[in-house]
């Protein structure tokens, strides 16, 4: 199974914004269509099509580096999770047993087996302009 890792938050210097963004730079060397959510609670979470994200973004992703920004999020705990599309099918390939073929990811700590635990992805957002860095 691949996974996008989520190794570090990092607080973006400036003036504090009225309404607070927070950014996830995904860094990958495969191109293709990724599904990121952000999370308020464990509903369903790290599946963006079965679970309800509070928000949720697809963007065409390139080698290196793209950036998603989440407009107006407020202060809180969130988890994030990644789901990357290489071969433009419209869906994340499995095997025969369910396990993602293609990268996929999520906030915080990596799983050795088996499926996040939301309680694991959690991070705290401090209502400011705050950006998480997504990596292979």
């Amino acid at each position: 199974m691949k996974y996008v890792a989520l190794p570090f938050l990092t607080m973006l210097t400036g003036a504090v914004s009225p309404s607070p963004e927070l950014v996830a730079s995904i860094e990958t060397d495969k191109p293709g269509q990724a599904t990121v959510c952000l999370w308020k609670d464990k509903a369903g979470f790290p599946n963006c099509q079965k679970g309800k994200p509070f928000r949720q973004m697809t963007v065409t992703v390139s080698k290196g580096r793209t950036v998603v920004r989440f407009q107006n999020v407020p202060e809180g705990r969130y988890a994030l999770s990644v789901a990357l599309d290489a071969n433009a099918n419209g869906k994340i390939d499995t095997n025969l047993l369910g396990i993602p073929r293609e990268p996929i990811g999520v906030s915080g700590k990596k799983p050795r087996f088996g499926k996040p635990a939301f309680a694991d992805a959690v991070f705290s957002h401090p209502g400011l302009p705050s950006t998480i860095r997504l990596s292979e």
